[in-house]
């Protein structure tokens, strides 16, 4: 979608906060407060790149839904399991999540190609 380039704007961005608040997470008690500033920013941005996502490129297809299911199922034991893991598990979310919003946004221009195709596009 090189018309929107808010999309890959969005991911970018998550990026960058969820870099920062894993490097004051890690770096030492001293940080707490700056890793839990950019934590709330990194949800913040994770957030609404959802919504936008779902605005501009519908509802995920099944190929999505199945990187992101995975993604939150990691997303989630990475925590229960203990430190000893957590960053293991964890960075296994990100590449989940982040494949899931490459594949998120090829359905919406799948969807966006049929949609032009069978002369109902914008």
């Amino acid at each position: 979608f090189s018309e929107n380039p808010l999309l890959g704007t969005l991911i970018l961005l998550c990026g960058v906060c969820s870099c920062l608040y894993h490097t004051f997470q890690t770096i030492g008690p001293q940080y707490h407060s700056i890793a839990e500033t950019f934590f709330y920013i990194d949800h913040g941005f994770a957030i609404s790149s959802i919504l936008y996502f779902l605005n501009l490129c519908g509802v995920p297809g099944k190929r999505t839904l199945a990187l992101g299911t995975t993604g939150l199922v990691l997303l989630a034991t990475g925590s229960i399991r203990g430190a000893e893991t957590y960053a293991f598990i964890h960075s296994f979310w990100h590449f989940f999540s982040a494949g899931a919003s490459v594949s998120w946004a090829h359905d919406g221009l799948e969807k966006k190609r049929a949609n032009v195709g069978s002369g109902g596009g914008k």
